[in-house]
């Protein structure tokens, strides 16, 4: 079946840029561990990059998906981004993959934060609003300011260099969201230290 090859070779491609990043990923290893031709790779696909931009669209539809899943199990914000705290999938990403997608191919970095803002951050803007209505999270809180502020992390975190410290993204992530999980609860939050 052809649509079921060039799906393997997708497949294929983000499992080894996911292993070993973008740059170090040659078309003739793509090709070797699916096994095709490397010019059927090139009759699909054009190019390289045109291989990266399917691999990206891949990503994002899948995300996606799994984020409106995550939505749909959750009863409000808070809980949806523990669901996001134990999202599997970003196990996969490697350092070597961020860092080449987001030094080398900034535009593709670019599209994948353009398209979490438009299917993703709608989404979780609604949760913080449900969050909100039943008491999970600070009302003084604007919904669509918190998805600014998650967007300007995301554009901050995409330039060259910023997660040369982070060797594991399972770690970020963690940090991350716990972060934000204890900023937006209505748990209360100690201002003085405890009296002894």
């Amino acid at each position: 079946m052809v649509n079921g090859k060039k799906q393997q070779i997708i497949r294929t491609a983000r499992k080894l840029f996911f292993e070993q990043g973008i740059v170090s990923t040659s078309m003739d290893q793509i090709a070797e561990e699916v096994p095709v031709s490397k010019m059927t790779i090139y009759k699909y696909f054009g190019s390289k990059d045109g291989l990266i931009e399917q691999v990206i669209t891949m990503i994002n539809e899948e995300t996606h998906a799994d984020f409106t899943q995550m939505m749909e199990k959750s009863n409000d914000a808070i809980e949806m981004l523990h669901h996001m705290l134990l999202y599997q999938r970003m196990s996969d990403y490697s350092a070597e993959f961020i860092n080449d997608l987001v030094s080398v191919y900034p535009e593709y970095t670019r599209q994948m934060i353009e398209y979490n803002e438009q299917k993703n951050m709608p989404l979780f803007e609604e949760m913080v609003f449900r969050g909100q209505q039943n008491g999970h999270i600070r009302k003084d809180i604007s919904p669509h300011l918190l998805v600014l502020y998650l967007s300007s992390m995301k554009e901050f975190m995409a330039k060259p260099g910023r997660l040369e410290p982070f060797t594991n993204m399972n770690v970020l992530a963690d940090q991350f969201i716990s972060l934000l999980i204890h900023g937006i609860s209505n748990t209360p939050v100690m201002t003085e230290p405890p009296h002894e």
